[in-house]
């Protein structure tokens, strides 16, 4: 009985501890400063995250979206944060 009670609490702070290191599998992560960000996920591209986003002005979305992550093309990967405008 005594090593069922150790094994109960052991697994018991086992996973509370583990809990948190579980990913989040939501691609959007509001921030506390109000902006949005979104993580790429496989086969993205900025084109889809801009039609998700703002499909009534593309082109501007694209633009903001470079100045606002720092970047120089429309190149972005897997599991990047992105800055949302």
């Amino acid at each position: 009985m005594k090593e069922k009670l150790i094994l109960f609490t052991f697994l018991t702070i086992f996973s509370l501890i583990t809990t948190p290191i579980i990913k989040n599998n939501s691609p959007i992560i509001p921030t506390n400063n109000g902006l949005i960000t979104y993580q790429v996920q496989k086969g993205d591209s900025l084109w889809d995250i801009a039609l998700k986003y703002d499909s009534n002005d593309i082109e501007n979305f694209l633009f903001e979206a470079k100045k606002l992550n720092n970047l120089d093309n429309s190149a972005i990967f897997e599991d990047q944060i992105l800055i949302i405008p």
